[in-house]
């Protein structure tokens, strides 16, 4: 078994157990490389990616493990990793896996297929997704001409959302939505969110993106700052 460990190469995103497990691996002496890799978007928001100088250069107070190199999807985090001290024989650009799916919807002609539906998609943050539930129910609560879909991050627990927003969940006037992301995106018209990558997805399928600051969390959305007409 240890044979097939050496040969692997470990992807990470530069979280603190990850870096116990460069700790653990240089104090064996093991030779297995390690290849940092962000499976979505960065945003400059996201600290644990970016380092200071001192910390990559190895001339800080306390020594940094370091993966062998840094998978960077896309010139922008490859220039915002960069910026943080990383040399360039360190990094290299790649494609973002996650999202190689939605190629095929790019040029996918919206026109006469989108429904009157707004998609409201929930981050991993409960304070965020409150936030953002009590403004989008304020907002369409008594639309009758548009349907709001609720679209909640995968760990999410809803219970959670919920209760922060001090509303009932029992006859709750929005439908929630757990099926495939690419069928859902492909009929609404407006997606709503704040720092969920779903917004990516939701470009590549034709939505119109609305990106909301809420006071209860940090913008740590890869959108904020682009604006489109």
């Amino acid at each position: 078994r240890k044979v097939e460990v050496r040969k692997c190469l470990y992807l990470c995103e530069n979280h603190e157990w990850e870096r116990a497990l460069l700790f653990a691996r240089n104090a064996v002496r093991m030779k297995a490389p390690f290849y940092a890799y962000a499976s979505g978007t960065i945003s400059r928001m996201l600290l644990n990616y970016f380092n200071y100088p001192q910390e990559t250069s190895g001339t800080g107070r306390y020594d940094m493990p370091q993966p062998d190199r840094i998978l960077c999807n896309g010139k922008l985090p490859y220039s915002y990793i960069r910026e943080s001290g990383w040399p360039d024989e360190k990094l290299s650009i790649v494609e973002a896996i996650r999202y190689n799916h939605f190629r095929k919807y790019l040029n996918f002609q919206s026109s006469g297929k989108k429904q009157n539906i707004v998609l409201l998609a929930f981050s991993i943050s409960p304070e965020e997704s409150s936030s953002l539930l009590n403004i989008v129910y304020e907002a369409f609560k008594d639309r009758k001409d548009v349907e709001v879909w609720l679209r909640p991050h995968p760990a999410l627990h809803l219970e959670n959302v919920f209760k922060l927003s001090g509303m009932l969940a029992k006859n709750f006037p929005f439908k929630i939505k757990n099926g495939r992301l690419e069928d859902i995106l492909l009929k609404v018209k407006v997606v709503i969110a704040g720092e969920s990558s779903v917004s990516i997805e939701a470009i590549a399928c034709g939505c119109n993106v609305v990106i909301v600051e809420v006071p209860e969390w940090i913008n740590m959305s890869p959108l904020k700052g682009i604006y489109s007409q």
